[in-house]
C-alpha cells in the first residue's frame, strides 16, 4: 500500500514549535514575523524587545 498525507496533519512548513514560556499565563508561545504569540492567552510581544 502506498503512503499518503494525512489531510489532518499540518505541513512541517506549518508547525511552529514553542520559543519558551508566557510572560503573562506561563503558556506555550511560538514566533511568527519577529513576533510572539502565546497560544493559551493570546499576549504578543514584538521579537525585539527585552
Amino acid at each position: 500500500m502506498g503512503a499518503s498525507a494525512d489531510p489532518a496533519k499540518p505541513s512541517k512548513a506549518e508547525v511552529e514549535l514553542p520559543v519558551e514560556s508566557c510572560d503573562v499565563c506561563g503558556g506555550p508561545t511560538y514566533e511568527r514575523n519577529c513576533k510572539v504569540i502565546c497560544v493559551r492567552c493570546g499576549y504578543t510581544r514584538d521579537c525585539s524587545d527585552p
